[in-house]
């Protein structure tokens, strides 16, 4: 079912972009790898399973009838060590993608707006995520700040993972980030 967002008064808002966003489906595995290709299919794959075993919804955003962003909402879960640690009970947004060329929309404000209510609806407490601090993603983390979320962790820290090509290589990612979180209460 997709959802729709309203009540904001600037743009962002499902009505006023005309982005939809609705968690996606196992059998439209194929059609995610086609819309983002940055992504390997492991990936995808590992996204719907844990949306299918009840840890959170696999969102992605549609525009004019593409699927143009996505992110994965991670519900707390008190047997992940990390997830308790640093993040102490809060539901974590992971891997907010916006396609270049859907960019300047607001899908990504559209998608946090969904990932919150997702997280609401959810009972969790709190919501974090990581966010880059290179120039890349200034204007992120003003809507960020305009939409009522803070830095909890200010100092930046390295992230990285080895993340699997469809090629079978792997790619390592390391980005220097900071945590951000926002109450939900």
């Amino acid at each position: 079912m997709p959802t729709s967002f309203s009540g904001d008064p600037a743009p962002g808002t499902a009505n006023e972009t005309g982005v939809e966003v609705r968690p996606t489906a196992s059998w439209e595995l194929d059609l995610l790898c086609a819309a983002f290709p940055d992504r390997p299919r492991s990936l995808h794959e590992e996204r719907l399973m844990h949306q299918e075993q009840g840890h959170g919804p696999y969102l992605v955003a549609w525009f004019r009838g593409e699927r143009v962003g996505h992110i994965q909402l991670q519900l707390p879960d008190e047997r992940d060590l990390d997830s308790m640690l640093e993040g102490r009970g809060a539901a974590w947004g992971e891997d907010l993608w916006v396609r270049p060329d859907a960019r300047g929309r607001w899908i990504g404000a559209v998608l946090m707006r969904a990932l919150e209510a997702e997280a609401r609806r959810a009972g969790a407490p709190r919501i974090a995520f990581f966010v880059g601090i290179d120039r890349g993603y200034a204007a992120a983390r003003a809507i960020y700040r305009w939409m009522g979320w803070r830095e909890r962790r200010p100092e930046p820290f390295i992230e990285s993972a080895t993340l699997p090509r469809d090629d079978g290589g792997a790619d390592v990612y390391v980005e220097t980030v900071t945590l951000w979180e926002k109450d939900l209460t």
